[in-house]
């Protein structure tokens, strides 16, 4: 009976060992977890929810107790969660225009927002957006300090175009930059696989200039859903 128990043991013991407990969120006020971030020199990640949002439920399931993803993440930041329909979610929501749910939110140390996020994601893509963050090329609030003084590069329109996509920040803005970095690109460049994909990849509606340009080129598109097949 020993022999049986033992390895059974061994195993239930491995387990519990490898299971994740998930984020660590602090249980404390916003104006608190601002301070300390000050004076542990520690970035912040603001998760955003609501008690309806299905998407973040499938987060809190799914994401949230990945080993890497708890890892990361209650090593990096000082993780704090909110619903934003009550009390100081609320003023938050409105202070960061949270329109969407799930959002994520990354401040410096120093309370500056410099990153927001969204949506239901895999792991792997989770602990992207908080790599993202610390990332001039991708950071949110980087991209658009960086086009909000002039610059219309096309590589950062792109990632800009992008970073908007993902944050569910403003479609009005989406547009207008990914308007301009279509028009930064020759019609060569355009049939590239990089600007093929932009182009098909981003969900957008009817008027959006993606969705016209798809609209207009068709059959290039058509040959690059071939090859993934």
């Amino acid at each position: 009976m020993k022999k049986f128990l033992l390895p059974l043991l061994m195993l239930i013991v491995t387990t519990v060992l490898g299971q994740s407990s998930g984020i660590t969120f602090v249980n404390d006020d916003w104006q608190k977890v601002q301070a300390k971030a000050k004076e542990t020199n520690k970035p912040i990640f603001l998760y955003g929810y609501t008690l309806t949002c299905q998407f973040c439920k499938k987060m809190e399931k799914t994401a949230f107790l990945d080993s890497l993803v708890s890892s990361y993440y209650n090593r990096t930041f000082i993780n704090y969660k909110i619903n934003i329909e009550e009390g100081i979610g609320k003023e938050l929501a409105k202070m960061y225009g949270i329109q969407s749910f799930p959002k994520y939110l990354y401040f410096d140390p120093t309370g500056n927002l410099i990153h927001i996020s969204g949506s239901a994601k895999s792991a792997e893509a989770f602990i992207g957006d908080a790599k993202d963050a610390f990332n001039p090329k991708k950071a949110f609030f980087m991209l658009k300090a960086t086009y909000d003084g002039g610059d219309r590069r096309a590589d950062l329109l792109y990632d800009y175009s992008m970073a908007l996509h993902t944050s569910s920040q403003s479609k009005e803005a989406y547009n207008q930059v990914t308007a301009e970095y279509l028009k930064t690109q020759t019609q060569v460049e355009l049939r590239s696989k990089k600007n093929m994909e932009f182009l098909f990849d981003l969900y957008t509606d009817f008027s959006s200039p993606t969705t016209q340009y798809f609209l207009e080129h068709q059959k290039n598109l058509r040959l690059i859903l071939e090859r993934r097949k």
